[in-house]
């Protein structure tokens, strides 16, 4: 495996992009140092904003596309539209460069935003929004090993899921989770708030420890935990 020297120590070039929730964010990163980045809070209007702001961050660092190594990208759950633009680009800035493309999903990037001392002896749960009444939710022990696999819960089930453990919560639908276990009984419960505009960074690190393990898997795909609401139109029968 081939890296670019980066101040004299041999460090994979890596630029993560995170667009799958409610921010869009873009990290250079070089042996776990942040070299540049960009983030703004939205909820639409990544297509326009995005490739912007990876310029922007590849300047600021002074890395050129063609010195990469890698580039990482958050897959899902989250914002239909958004996570699809920020893969799209990730691919499609991959390809143009014939580097890897690896992903990561929106509860490991969460998950490795919480210090792991405010977990204790507990639980992590991380819970995404979905603006509707269930929540996307993944268990994690305390070294971040995952004890669920993610998944769109209702109050009834993230109260199963979580039993009587005292547990750490986190992510963008964290309170609105603390809210529906309280509304079960379940008080054991802790708030972490994870900076929202920080997917890229930890999408980077996630990445880069794959990369230089040598797992390099296919091309990432979106983590749907339910089918999209948009349906496409059928043509109406002629008589």
């Amino acid at each position: 495996m081939t890296e670019k020297t980066m101040n004299g120590h041999n460090q994979p070039l890596i630029i993560g992009i995170d667009s799958a929730t409610s921010g869009c964010s873009v990290a250079v990163m070089a042996g776990g140092q942040v070299l540049a980045s960009a983030a703004k809070e939205m909820a639409r209007g990544q297509a326009e904003e995005l490739m912007p702001m990876v310029d922007s961050a590849l300047r600021e660092s002074g890395i050129t596309p063609a010195e990469l190594d890698l580039v990482a990208v958050t897959i899902g759950p989250g914002s239909f539209t958004g996570l699809r633009i920020g893969l799209a680009a990730a691919r499609g800035f991959a390809l143009s460069l014939s580097i890897p493309c690896i992903g990561a999903s929106t509860f490991e990037t969460a998950a490795a935003a919480v210090d792991k001392n405010t977990i204790g002896a507990g639980k992590l749960l991380i819970a995404i929004e979905t603006r509707r009444d269930d929540i996307y939710a993944q268990f994690f022990d305390t070294d971040l090993t995952p004890l669920s696999v993610g998944a769109a819960m209702d109050d009834a089930q993230l109260a199963t899921l979580v039993a009587d453990n005292n547990v750490v919560v986190a992510g963008d639908g964290g309170l609105r989770a603390i809210e529906m276990l309280n509304n079960h009984g379940n008080t054991n419960t802790t708030w972490f708030d994870v900076e929202l505009l920080s997917g890229a960074v930890h999408a980077c690190t996630i990445a880069g420890l794959k990369y230089k393990s040598g797992e390099i898997p296919p091309p990432p795909q979106p983590l749907y935990l339910r089918l999209p609401e948009a349906k496409i139109p059928q043509p109406k029968n002629r008589t």
